[in-house]
């Protein structure tokens, strides 16, 4: 590579170079921020709780079970959600069929126990930003209920049998014997076929009726003749002379050439 060619490869590199400053200065100052971390509606307390308690009903869900996905309750009344699932550090979102007392987040930091309650003191059915803190390993995730929040079933109404009246056998009249009566031989008249009226001969009125001949019309000389296809190709023509002539006095003449 020679020194002139060296010469332009690191200019075209410093310009890529400036034209890279203002554009990465647009993005520093305009570009989309980190989304903040989210945060449950509720602080989470530390807590030594294990499991629900109270007369309250639980979902539980280990660490081998703790993903996204769908839980239901042994009485199969409630139906929890999780959403947005991490193990490191350990946090979730939760939706529920019907409302929720509080969840306990269980877990371990080294050899130390750890636990966090999420309590609603109005009852909730979805939170998000549940977890424990950093370093943190799930060991489980209780969800705690009042049962008597859900639905209430709706008894089955019993049937009532209804009497089915058994039917009476209607005896069957034993059919009478019709005599048939034999018709009697009708004779057919046959009818002689008529004349057919000779055709008078029309020879004598063919003789005295003469053909007639048709006369062609007259056609008329006094207009001036069809013209065929002489109008098209003289409009071709004027517009080809057209073009030719525009041609020509839009090209330049070529100058005279020198001795």
């Amino acid at each position: 590579m020679d020194r002139r060619s060296g010469s332009g490869l690191f200019r075209a590199v410093r310009l890529m170079g400036w034209t890279a400053v203002p554009v990465l200065a647009a993005l520093a100052a305009f570009g989309p921020a980190a989304p903040a971390a989210r945060a449950s509606s509720v602080p989470g307390v530390s807590t030594s709780q294990h499991s629900c308690a109270g007369g309250l009903l639980e979902i539980t869900i280990d660490a081998a079970h703790f993903a996204a996905g769908t839980f239901q309750s042994a009485d199969g009344q409630l139906t929890v959600q999780l959403g947005s699932v991490s193990t490191a550090p350990v946090s979730f979102d939760w939706t529920a069929s019907f409302r929720i007392e509080y969840i306990l987040v269980r877990g371990t930091v080294g050899t130390a126990a750890v636990g966090v309650k999420y309590d609603y003191p109005s009852d909730a059915t979805a939170d998000t930003g549940l977890g424990l803190g950093q370093g943190a390993v799930l060991d489980h995730v209780s969800v705690c209920y009042d049962p008597t929040d859900g639905p209430t079933a709706t008894p089955t109404p019993t049937a009532t049998p209804t009497a089915t009246a058994t039917p009476t056998a209607t005896p069957t009249a034993t059919p009478t014997a019709t005599p048939t009566t034999t018709p009697a031989a009708t004779a057919t008249a046959t009818s002689a076929p008529a004349a057919t009226p000779t055709p008078a001969l029309t020879q004598q009125v063919e003789a005295a009726v003469g053909t007639p001949h048709a006369t062609p019309p007259t056609t008329s000389t006094d207009g001036p003749p069809t013209s065929g296809g002489g109008g098209a190709w003289r409009l071709a023509l004027g517009l080809l002379a057209a073009s030719l002539a525009a041609v020509l006095l839009l090209t330049p003449a070529t100058g005279r050439a020198r001795r």
